[in-house]
């Protein structure tokens, strides 16, 4: 299809009818993404109820102040972000009392490991099977069929990236686990 008139009511006959190919499988493997992350973000949600409980716990043991936990003043910063992203808040005061923290401590500690063995082990049995395919088939016509949407190979590759598959660490970075508690005996 060379002559230009041609050409015109080629794209005329397309414009016609639905979307593109190429738009539709684009959008195909964007919604299978999002579902994909949005079945994570639920599952991370529900299992951080705990951890996030403890650390508002620990949080108002020490009143904010992590340092007063050895070991826990490097990480501060870490935990105090944590706890301003996702604003735990406790059903029921909890006293100010640093005598108490290394045992709220150590409870933060087992529920942020408890919570990285399942998160890791689900993220890890997620299945991406449906996502890897439709990006494999993304990556092998996607091109084609914007080729015979534009009657440009020029313009087909404009902006084309080649999507890798999705892997267990791919997710992680997405997202992530969380911070490790060192093992601390005392308050200062």
């Amino acid at each position: 299809m060379t002559d230009p008139q041609e050409r015109e009511m080629f794209q005329q006959l397309i414009s016609c009818f639905d979307t593109p190919s190429y738009m539709r499988r684009s959008r195909s493997v964007e919604a299978e993404w999002n579902a994909v992350k949005s079945a994570c973000l639920r599952k991370r949600t529900h299992w951080l109820e705990m951890p996030l409980l403890r650390l508002a716990q620990l949080r108002q043991t020490v009143d904010g102040q992590w340092s007063a936990v050895p070991g826990l003043s490097a990480m501060g910063h870490q935990l105090q972000a944590l706890f301003d992203k996702h604003q735990p808040e406790l059903a029921v005061p909890v006293d100010h009392a640093p005598l108490c923290a290394p045992a709220r401590l150590a409870t933060l500690k087992d529920s942020f490991d408890r919570f990285n063995r399942r998160w890791l082990k689900f993220v890890h049995e997620y299945d991406l099977e449906t996502l890897n395919r439709r990006r494999g088939d993304y990556n092998e016509y996607y091109l084609l069929e914007k080729e015979c949407a534009m009657i440009s190979p020029k313009i087909a590759r404009m902006g084309f990236i080649m999507l890798e598959p999705v892997r267990p660490d791919d997710l992680l970075r997405e997202f992530p686990l969380l911070p490790e508690i060192p093992v601390v005996d005392s308050i200062r």
